[in-house]
């Protein structure tokens, strides 16, 4: 899964305390999350790579159609953006994307790719309110141990903001009360 293609690095090392049971375990309509976002990734030919905690990951089946990079659960969501890069090296494009955010259109994906020259983040809004995956600049990866959060690393290097009509980039399930009311972003 090394190559020039674009990557996206999904996060999921989180233990899911708020959830009650890891994200990326959790289901929709008979799918995971991680799965809902890996056949989404799939249909883009993207090299995937998932930061998951090591229960999570010895719990999914070993024939993955990504790489997977073990985590730590007691860390906040940087830390995994950060092992991510480290494994991952080289790349021309890369989405970061967080698990708990399953429900993106394939099309607001095309949409962020669109930006092969990225100098600053890439960052999707809907009606006025920033959201997730973003596509992450290639020239940030050299300073990224500078930083302690994902949003000083974007304010830092730069926002550029592309408009989407996909309510699913601002939609973050953080309690499984969350879910219900986004069946209709599938």
């Amino acid at each position: 899964m090394h190559s020039n293609r674009p990557k996206v690095l999904i996060l999921s090392g989180g233990s899911g305390k708020r959830f009650g049971m890891s994200k990326a375990l959790a289901t929709y309509q008979g799918e995971t999350f991680l799965d809902l976002i890996v056949s989404k990734c799939l249909s883009l030919n993207l090299d995937i790579y998932a930061v998951l905690n090591a229960q999570v990951n010895d719990l999914i089946p070993m024939n993955r159609d990504y790489t997977t990079i073990i985590g730590d659960s007691s860390q906040e969501m940087y830390h995994s953006i950060l092992t991510g890069i480290k494994v991952i090296g080289e790349f021309s494009q890369l989405l970061i994307w967080p698990v708990d955010h399953p429900f993106i259109k394939v099309e607001t994906l095309k949409q962020l790719l669109n930006h092969s020259k990225n100098e600053k983040f890439i960052v999707p809004s809907h009606s006025g309110r920033l959201g997730h995956p973003i596509l992450f600049p290639k020239s940030a990866s050299s300073s990224i141990d500078k930083y302690h959060t994902l949003k000083e690393l974007t304010k830092a290097w730069g926002r550029g903001i592309v408009n989407v009509n996909d309510e699913g980039i601002l939609t973050n399930i953080n309690k499984k009360e969350d879910l219900p009311q986004n069946e209709k972003l599938l």
